[in-house]
């Protein structure tokens, strides 16, 4: 006897676009007439791309009375046969007395794909496969989403924010003006382990550069391993990696409804005057008439908020740190969120001046790579690298001009203009602000290393000559800062 089934595809367009319709296909042979209710989620090559599926199983037939495997399938053409490639296969438990049953399923886009157009179908089938001619209803799908940044393989709890956390990775999503927005929390079995003895943790968020992803930092920023490292002596660590917000380049082709072209970034001061973004283009999905760029300090509220509410932060030892653009955003929030954090550094972003004066100032330490073609150009110094020595950089045109690095520590973060402290050896120079402006007792230090053949990278013992450990010599200048 045949099992009731219904079968619904929804067309997936990697690179970028997806579609979806219901569809009762009550004929494998039968081409799917796809409906036009067609939505965009652009997609970068460096992200990982995750497919959300809302599905529903109803208690028609085998359902209720047996096992039975809800099967998920990708098809190149639309028509439902068995040569569909099975690309998730989910055992479910009898329904009993249940009307019906529904979840949000999680699958990684399937590697070796190339940008085109594709169906995936979702249907009750006891031999996971695809083969009988006529099928019956009992399943839904709503709509499919293609999230960005998302380690699906890895994450043992994934869904929207308000979650309790468990141990290990978390994947956590949030709407923001009809945009999916992610980010990855690393909580250490410790941590959660102390949920009833009253401990409170340390929160470092990580946040990305230009076209990355939380789950990219996740693996090669060397916070996760530190926060391991840490947890052998007892000691908790939470981790947060966001993935920033997509923009269109201009002169790509997602300018014109493409696929291509879209990088991410973090909304920092200097966001809108990057020329080759087009700001006219916003992520398909987006709310038309929300502000754009999109306000990152709001998505950055969300987070803390959802980890004060679910784990056990320690509200007066929270940091951010980043790279490049990420940097350039992580010194944009110890600017206007002083009250939430303790203390922030970044790695391979300048300073840059604000909209307003802050409120409130916190430590800031930032790392230059004396090998980073960036500030190489900006300082004029190609095709040589940055120098170590102190007085040769602190002398360099760009820093004494539109850098205005003595400007910036003295009007922006009430400290004088002179460092109190220099130190240098053959691979790194530390110079050190510390003393407040005369009548400015609020300013508070401000460190910045200059680091040996470092190009553009956020250094994690393993990708330099010389082994720097950002996330080892950050947290060695955060632990000793609380608010």
């Amino acid at each position: 006897m045949m099992r009731k089934r219904r079968t619904l595809m929804a067309l997936l367009l990697l690179g970028g676009l997806v579609a979806h319709a219901m569809i009762d296909a009550r004929s494998a042979a039968a081409q799917v007439n796809l409906k036009p209710n067609v939505f965009n989620v652009p997609t970068h090559g460096s992200l990982t791309g995750v497919i959300k599926i809302p599905t529903e199983v109803l208690n028609e037939g085998a359902t209720g009375s047996g096992p039975y495997h809800v099967a998920y399938m990708l098809s190149a053409d639309g028509v439902l046969d068995a040569s569909d490639r099975l690309i998730k296969s989910v055992a479910m438990d009898p329904l009993g007395t249940k009307a019906s049953v529904s979840w949000d399923q999680y699958i990684e886009v399937p590697d070796g794909l190339v940008q085109d157009q594709y169906y995936i179908a979702v249907a009750v089938d006891p031999t996971d496969r695809v083969g009988e001619i006529h099928e019956d209803d009992n399943t839904s799908i709503e709509q499919i989403e293609l999230l960005m940044g998302l380690p699906i393989n890895i994450c043992p709890s994934v869904d929207q924010v308000g979650t309790p956390y468990v141990a290990g990775v978390n994947c956590r999503t949030w709407l923001q003006d009809g945009y999916t927005r992610t980010y990855i929390v690393y909580v250490p079995p410790v941590v959660l382990d102390s949920l009833e003895g009253g401990s409170d943790f340390p929160l470092v968020i990580m946040h990305h550069g230009s076209s990355g992803h939380g789950a990219r930092f996740l693996k090669i920023s060397g916070w996760r391993e530190l926060a391991d490292r840490m947890a052998l002596v007892g000691e908790g660590l939470i981790v947060v990696f966001p993935t920033g917000m997509m923009y269109c380049k201009v002169g790509k082709p997602c300018e014109t409804g493409g696929l291509m072209g879209w990088t991410t970034k973090w909304h920092s001061y200097d966001l809108t005057s990057q020329a080759d973004l087009n700001f006219g283009v916003r992520p398909p999905g987006y709310d038309p008439v929300a502000p754009f760029p999109v306000d990152d300090i709001e998505f950055e509220k969300e987070i803390l908020s959802d980890l004060d509410s679910h784990l056990p932060v320690d509200p007066l030892r929270m940091y951010a740190t980043g790279f490049s653009n990420g940097g350039s955003f992580t010194h944009r929030l110890s600017l206007e969120l002083p009250e939430r954090f303790a203390a922030a550094a970044w790695s391979g972003s300048v300073w840059s001046l604000p909209n307003a004066l802050p409120a409130e100032r916190i430590p800031m330490f930032v790392t230059i790579g004396t090998d980073d073609p960036g500030f190489m150009d900006v300082m004029g110094v190609l095709p040589d690298p940055i120098p170590l020595d102190p007085f040769e950089f602190l002398q360099n045109s760009w820093i004494t001009g539109n850098g205005n690095l003595a400007g910036y520590v003295n009007g922006i973060l009430a400290l004088d203009s002179e460092p109190d402290l220099a130190y240098t050896d053959p691979i790194s120079t530390l110079l050190i602000w510390a003393t407040p402006t005369a009548g400015t007792p609020q300013g508070k230090s401000f460190q910045l290393a200059l680091l040996k053949d470092l190009a553009h990278v956020y250094p994690n013992g393993t990708n330099n000559p010389h082994g720097f450990e950002a996330a080892a010599t950050f947290w060695d200048f955060f632990k000793l800062r609380h608010r």
